[in-house]
């Protein structure tokens, strides 16, 4: 059994939305995987808002399934509400989404990870990467694609190890923890969320926190800049909870869910689960007065944060204070689970001081008596530049190494859950391969003692803002570790007749198009543009979304998920089957619209009338598409009148205006701008 000196297949850091699905990939794969988290008491916690899906997030979940991972299923076991977005539109459109009981849901999240085979969690902190070394020449373009000094928070990796200064692509070996545990590896999956150098603040207040009450991960960013990789510095917030008995409902809107509950998963015949009605408030001007009369001790105009927040989840300083001509603001009224009496305020996070947010909360039709449970806050954290990846989300310095959510920049549960579950599927595939090129790994010896962290007086500590002599004794005692690490099993591997040690094995990674998946789209935004804003997907980031229903999610991944194990045959047959019904009622339709179903399975009749019915759309998107990379060295005149472009998005014309791209193809690669935009200038561009 796993212990202390032992060696894994895959090592996933983080067991939030991004690590269970990275993790149980991995197991599902056959693979030895450990899942290191702080606390399994905190296992897929949802640390801001208690839903699940949404406009495209929605999607992704369905794809998650479709692709054998989890979080589908959790939250058909566990939701408290559900609805359907957009249902007086397009079935392009719309997607579902749910309240979740957020204890329930961390629940399912830590039995499912504690009882599927091959999966170990360990409460530890992970604050080193072990790497050798490769005969592989480090790959172009392995540098951050962002331009110096454009990213918040900018560290430029230095590439100091041994390994790193050979000037060839390193592989990973093994990782180190805070309490001192060496465990050799074959691939690695970073899930850190907030938690990498994360620092919450509330008002005047500031603690190294990933979670208020939660310790921050150190020593894991020290230890990425050895190995060469750029991070910045980005930051999201929370509301306060509110205590339910203390607000009186009846002044309220109520916010009630649909009656007919559509499951997540493609799996589930049908929810019974026993739903709850949200309701909504608003904010008025006695509220923006308070706010806007202590402005100047949120950290945010204060000048302490210096990391960006999310674009598209402002915090209620950002609405008011931008949005100054607006009288009110709306706030859902969230419950956060069946057993507690929290609730959760979407669209009143902040981070001004606890009785700053009691004044203005009061102010709110129903809330003259409530009472904080827990403040809001603002939390920055440290984060990887993307482009330094590939498509798998395997980093390009270093082989065997995958970064998956909030670590890439982005935002939001369904976003972190489908980069780990790519991750997962890739490190898991990686670490096969290396099984067969490299042979066997070997518990340590009780001689290969990591140095453990204390906070005794000249004990070795990894901190916010280490020293440089700090620094220096942390990269010599890492070198120290890697040596040993990697002499010990390069002499396993070449008494078991393997002499692979520093060769790193080939893969075929799992990589999702954009005319595949949301995922595929979110991921290629990232390594291909980065991001300097927490990233957050839409339907207008993908220009394929005709094709990418949240009801198709299994006729488009399901073979992905059969390649890798993680569909049964009997699974991958039961899709077949069902798409071969459908093309055979959607061939009948093209030919007779107005039919009577003859027989077929009612919910088979109206997703082929669907189907049906977009063929002629989903032809012509992809012709524009398709045009949009022939125009790609498309010349855009320098005076060109952007504000000519009456439904631009305000995003991109800013954007546009500010770095005034001289081709269509430079325009389509600046962070943030959408496919839909570029597709409005190409038809301008035309005229």
């Amino acid at each position: 059994m796993p212990g202390f000196y032992d060696y894994y297949d895959v090592a996933v850091v983080g067991a939030g939305h991004a690590g269970i699905e990275a993790g149980l990939a991995c197991a599902r794969m056959g693979l030895k995987t450990v899942l290191i988290t702080q606390t399994p008491d905190a296992i897929a916690r949802m640390s801001c808002n208690p839903s699940i899906g949404g406009i495209a997030k929605g999607n992704i979940v369905r794809e998650i399934d479709a692709l054998g991972g989890q979080m589908a299923k959790l939250i058909d076991k566990s939701m408290i509400q559900f609805r359907m977005l957009n249902k007086s539109r397009g079935p392009a459109v719309q997607a579902p989404r749910s309240q979740a009981d957020k204890i329930t849901y961390s629940q399912l999240a830590r039995k499912t990870c504690e009882t599927t085979e091959n999966l170990y969690t360990l409460m530890d902190t992970v604050i080193d990467i072990l790497t050798t070394a490769s005969t592989t020449p480090l790959p172009p373009n392995s540098d951050s694609a962002a331009e110096k000094g454009t990213i918040p928070g900018e560290f430029r990796g230095d590439g100091r190890t041994e390994a790193a200064k050979s000037g060839m692509r390193q592989k990973v070996t093994g990782i180190v923890t805070e309490r001192g545990r060496i465990i050799p590896v074959r691939s690695v999956v970073l899930t850190t969320g907030t938690f990498l150098g994360g620092r919450i603040f509330i008002g005047e207040y500031d603690a190294p926190c990933g979670r208020v009450g939660e310790p921050a991960a150190y020593g894991l960013t020290e230890s990425l800049h050895r190995l060469g990789f750029t991070t910045g510095r980005l930051k999201t917030g929370t509301p306060p909870r509110i205590l339910r008995k203390t607000v009186d409902f009846s002044k309220l809107d109520e916010q009630p869910g649909d009656t007919e509950v559509i499951p997540f998963s493609f799996e589930t015949e049908r929810v019974e689960r026993p739903l709850v009605n949200c309701h909504i408030v608003y904010t008025n001007e006695e509220t923006h007065k308070i706010i806007r009369d202590n402005i100047g001790r949120s950290p945010l105009y204060s000048g302490k944060i210096s990391g960006i927040g999310p674009r598209y989840c402002p915090s209620i300083e950002d609405k008011v204070m931008r949005f100054a001509d607006r009288d009110r603001h709306q706030i859902f009224v969230e419950p956060e689970g069946l057993e507690t009496d929290e609730i959760y305020l979407n669209g009143l996070s902040s981070s001004l001081p606890e009785c700053v947010q009691d004044a203005f909360m009061r102010t709110m039709h129903g809330f003259e008596n409530a009472v904080q449970s827990r403040p809001g806050y603002a939390v920055e954290y440290d984060f990887v530049e993307p482009t330094q990846l590939y498509p798998s989300l395997e980093t390009k310095r270093v082989a065997g190494l995958f970064n998956a959510g909030q670590i890439n920049g982005t935002s939001g549960y369904e976003e972190a859950a489908g980069q780990g579950l790519i991750a997962g599927m890739n490190a898991g595939l990686y670490a096969r391969e290396h099984i067969k090129l490299c042979g066997p790994l070997a518990e340590i010896p009780h001689t290969l003692n990591g140095v453990a962290s204390s906070t005794e007086p000249g004990a070795f500590r990894p901190k916010a803002d280490m020293t440089n002599e700090e620094k220096a004794k942390f990269a010599e005692i890492s070198e120290r570790e890697t040596h040993e690490l990697n002499d010990y099993e390069r002499g396993v591997q070449k008494n078991a007749g393997f002499d692979a040690f520093d060769k790193i094995p080939d893969f075929e990674p799992v990589i999702l198009g954009r005319d595949e998946a949301y995922i595929g789209v979110l991921i290629d935004d990232l390594v291909t543009l980065g991001t300097k804003e927490p990233y957050r997907m839409f339907t207008a980031r993908a220009e394929y979304r005709l094709k990418l229903r949240h009801d198709t999610a299994d006729r488009r991944l399901a073979k992905y998920a059969f390649r890798c194990g993680l569909k049964t045959q009997a699974q991958f047959d039961a899709v077949n089957e069902k798409y071969a019904r459908l093309s055979e009622i959607e061939a009948l339709l093209l030919k007779k619209p107005d039919m009577e179903n003859p027989g077929y399975p009612e919910a088979d009749w109206e997703m082929a009338k669907i189907d049906a019915k977009y063929k002629y759309y989903i032809e012509k998107q992809d012709k524009r598409v398709e045009k949009l990379h022939k125009m790609e060295n498309a010349r855009i005149p320098a005076d060109f009148d952007y504000g000519s472009i009456p439904s631009l998005s305000a995003e991109s014309r800013n954007k546009l205006e500010a770095i005034r791209p001289v081709t269509l193809g430079q325009a389509n690669r600046i962070s943030g701008i959408r496919n839909s935009d570029i597709m409005l200038l190409m038809v301008y561009l035309k005229r």
